[in-house]
């Protein structure tokens, strides 16, 4: 006979003593267990006979399965939905005897309803196999009508597919049981959703950890791995069968996350072992995404691939036990050929430390765990919790190895991070000071060649003067612009010092910048100069060269167009330092044009990011530039 899933243990209990009067003896009085084929109400009222039902004792098997009958289980062409009636005849004698008489169904699958009398007292209605239920239905006086009515009657009727697997009966009474078992339905639905929370919640953080780092796939793929796993730990809770939104889909979102956590599964196997994909990963690729199809689009008439997937899990743990021996094989070998004599306490270290050692461990016990529960739920029609608590530890475990790799390696990274800024920072001021002093010392050659030249032909021109032999107007022109080539060599040689200077302090830089701009003529100036918090400014060769610019267009505006005596406040402030500068006039010439060093200025100061703030007015000039101490 082709029955669906049920494995149900229908037993009578008291929750708090066991019988009225203790030192009474049970004897395990009859109460008849009839069964019937299909459902009717008018039979709920009635007390059967072995005339229109037949007796089951304890058990009722289905008929040995043929190959056709494997076949019909993969694949149904048409839904067959097959309906018992089972009826428990209570007598009142036997009722009497318990302090709180109770119906206990500890596991059943798929469709039922129990009825006391003609009253439904539970139901489920749903159609997912290898369910684990544990019910307490109180048999209460309110519940009872006895008044005309010898026995009780509880009737279930239970229905589902004729070609699910499991096919057997099992109706046992005990003598105890413990209040526990009233909470074993909420503890469960508790324990669903709080494995699925930490499946999820050590799939982000290995995300997290990928996306940190940018690199290790296998990290990324163990990660998938647990969030798809998450959501199949949820699909077996009762809140999602029965009152979550998408509930009428929970058997294909848990089949489809099953079977894309078994791919994830060996993609992170592969880039650890092996750095790549194997071929047979990429066989059972393809039958996953054949599996999912089939899930999402056909259901009705695959709905038990879910309970297939061992058949694919097998050549894979086969072929990933062959390649983790392997790698545990050449490590030793390789140690024994450096050292001779390998002790056993150097075999344990080297399979500890060695990145298929440890992981070969947590596949054996999870296989076997895998294997062991599967074999009771075929066989026996019994399930446990060794398959959740298995993975669970073995997700923790992977987790938690990973996770202090890849801590260490993130550290190890930021640690090379900054020493490679630190690095190219020392090397660019290198090569900055390497490329100042070249053209220092070009200058100074060409100071040195040509400074007695000049000399001489300064004298030259002055005899020629004195002699009348040159026009007056034209020498004073010459030696004018021999003074000025000497004065822009001598600058230049200067501004390598001013540079070393605004390096090692800005503020003190900028001072001597501006005296040696002043030491020359007679214009006047004061110079306030706040450097006690003096801080060093990131700032790139050619910044300063802009702040030797700014500061020297500054000082010859001054000179060329200032009246009286003008004023300098340098300083730092937290972030910046300060130029500021007052002078009584406007900068401008004659011609009241504005000059041309005020253009120039505000050109650099925008090429250089630096700030510029005008307090001018009427006849004054009022600029206050702020210089930030990182730029870049």
């Amino acid at each position: 006979m082709k029955v669906f899933c049920l494995l149900g243990l229908l037993c009578v209990f008291y929750s708090q003593q066991l019988f009225a009067d203790p030192h009474r003896n049970f004897s395990n009085p009859s109460s008849p267990i009839l069964l019937r084929n299909g459902f009717s109400t008018t039979w709920l009222n009635e007390t059967w006979t072995l005339q229109n039902a037949e007796a089951l004792t304890n058990r009722f098997n289905s008929q040995n399965s043929t190959l056709d009958e494997i076949l019909q289980f993969l694949y149904v062409a048409k839904p067959k939905i097959k309906h018992y009636t089972i009826q428990i005849q209570l007598k009142q004698d036997v009722l009497s005897i318990f302090n709180q008489p109770s119906l206990l169904i500890s596991q059943i699958g798929e469709g039922w309803e129990i009825y006391l009398n003609t009253k439904k007292i539970a139901e489920q209605n749903r159609f997912i196999q290898k369910r684990t239920r544990n019910l307490v239905i109180p048999i209460t006086s309110k519940t009872l009508n006895t008044t005309d009515q010898i026995v009780t009657l509880v009737n279930i009727h239970f229905y589902g597919e004729i070609t699910s697997p499991n096919i057997g009966v099992d109706i046992n009474r005990i003598k105890q049981i413990d209040d526990y078992v009233n909470l074993i339905s909420e503890r469960g639905e508790f324990f669903s959703i709080f494995f699925a929370g930490i499946f999820f919640m050590l799939g982000f953080y290995l995300i997290s950890l990928y996306a940190r780092i940018k690199k290790y796939k296998s990290v990324f793929f163990f990660g998938l791995f647990q969030i798809t796993y998450s959501i199949f730990t949820f699909s077996l809770g009762d809140y999602a069968a029965n009152d979550f939104y998408f509930k009428e889909k929970i058997p294909q979102i848990g089949t489809v996350s099953l079977y894309l956590s078994f791919l994830f599964l060996i993609y992170f196997h592969d880039y650890y072992l092996i750095r790549k994909l194997s071929w047979i990963s990429k066989f059972n690729t393809a039958i996953v995404i054949l599996s999912c199809c089939l899930t999402l689009f056909a259901f009705e008439k695959f709905p038990n691939l879910n309970q297939v997937l061992v058949v694919w899990e097998t050549p894979q743990l086969l072929f990933y036990l062959s390649v983790m021996i392997k790698i545990i094989g050449r490590d030793i070998r390789n140690r024994s050929q450096r050292n001779r004599e390998i002790s056993f306490l150097s075999l344990i270290k080297i399979f500890y430390k060695n990145r298929a050692g440890t992981l070969l461990i947590l596949i054996i016990i999870l296989a076997f765990s895998i294997y062991f529960e599967t074999f009771l739920e075929w066989y026996f029609q019994f399930q446990t919790p060794l398959v959740p608590v298995t993975s669970i530890a073995y997700s923790i475990f992977i987790t938690s190895f990973i996770a202090n790799k890849l801590e260490n390696v993130i550290i190890q990274n930021s640690i090379l991070q900054v020493t490679m800024v630190h690095e190219k920072i020392r090397h660019t001021y290198e090569k900055e000071i390497s490329i100042e002093k070249e053209r220092q010392k070009t200058f100074s050659d060409i100071h040195d060649e040509t400074s007695a030249d000049l000399t001489f032909l300064r004298l030259r021109i002055e005899s020629f003067k004195e002699s009348g032999d040159i026009n007056i107007s034209q020498a004073d022109n010459l030696l004018q612009l021999i003074k000025r080539i000497s004065s822009g060599i001598r600058e230049k040689l200067n501004s390598f010092h001013d540079l070393k200077s605004l390096r090692e302090n800005l503020i003190d830089g900028i001072h001597l910048v501006i005296l040696r701009k002043y030491e020359s003529t007679a214009k006047g100036t004061r110079i306030e100069k706040i450097s006690a918090l003096a801080q060093s400014a990131n700032l790139d060769f050619q910044q300063l060269e802009s702040i030797v610019k700014i500061i020297r267009e500054m000082a010859n505006n001054d000179i060329k167009y200032g009246i009286g005596i003008s004023s300098w406040k340098l300083s730092y402030l937290p972030d910046c330092a300060t130029i500021e500068l007052i002078s009584p006039t406007q900068f401008v010439d004659k011609d009241f044009h504005l000059g041309f060093g005020a253009i120039n200025i505000k050109t650099t100061l925008t090429e250089n990011r630096f700030k510029l703030e005008d307090y001018g007015k009427n006849e004054l000039f009022h600029w206050l530039i702020k210089i930030p101490y990182n730029i870049n």
